[in-house]
């Protein structure tokens, strides 16, 4: 009997995903073995606005710093 592949879908690269009410995640188009579906830079603060921290920057690339 054949075990069957449970995968997951790539995430949305450049876009800014709420991962818990002071955390949130931009997802850099960089997929490799190390990296897996692609840095995961995450923005630590108040969504309204004010100081944040930025944990793992990623690439240094267009579209990932715009978002």
């Amino acid at each position: 009997m054949a075990v069957k592949h449970v995968g997951e879908d790539a995430p949305a690269y450049g876009v800014v995903e709420q991962v818990s009410p002071m955390v949130r995640r931009v997802m850099a188009q960089n997929p490799s073995v190390f990296t897996y579906h692609g840095t995961g830079t995450f923005i630590v603060g108040p969504p309204s606005g004010g100081s944040v921290a930025i944990v793992d920057p990623g690439p240094d690339d267009d579209e990932h710093v715009a978002a």
